[in-house]
């Protein structure tokens, strides 16, 4: 019914422009519920829920305990407190391979470290730890650059 009287109503006097104007409003429909009811889609809210649980339950290279955590580097473990930490940083680099390459850079009293996001296991609980027992932290810092080269980094903490 609707689409007689849509059909026999013209909105420019000129059927053909009509019938134009339907089709591609059910070409738009059609696409949209097929769309929303593709089994093809990977990100779904679901997985994506699943997948951040797992991450943020993954020690993978680092031990937490309350006054601090331990890294295990070249089959070396080091211990780091949280009260040696002196700055954290994110940093995003260029790469060839991929747009960019994010981490973190500890900054502690005796040494440096950084730890890739693609290349160290445990990264998300790092740092869901680190904002856990580092206080001050920010969240939402601004990305600095630092060179030609592009690296940009944001402090997220720095001792006072």
């Amino acid at each position: 019914m609707l689409i007689y009287i849509s059909y026999d109503y013209p909105i420019f006097d000129n059927k053909g422009i009509t019938s134009l104007v339907i089709f591609a409003c059910l070409a738009i429909i059609i696409f949209c519920i097929a769309k929303i009811y593709s089994p093809t889609d990977k990100d779904d809210y679901g997985k994506v829920e699943k997948e951040m649980d797992r991450l943020l339950q993954l020690d993978g290279i680092f031990k937490y305990r309350s006054d601090g955590f331990s890294v295990t580097l070249d089959d070396k473990t080091e211990f780091i407190k949280w009260t040696d930490i002196l700055e954290v940083n994110a940093f995003t680099v260029p790469s060839k391979f991929r747009d960019r390459q994010t981490g973190l850079e500890l900054i502690t009293k005796n040494r440096s470290y950084e730890f890739g996001d693609d290349h160290t296991e445990g990264i998300i609980k790092l740092g869901e730890q680190l904002y856990e027992n580092l206080p001050d932290w920010r969240l939402d810092p601004p990305y600095i650059r630092m060179n030609s080269f592009g690296l940009e980094k944001a402090n997220l903490y720095k001792k006072h």
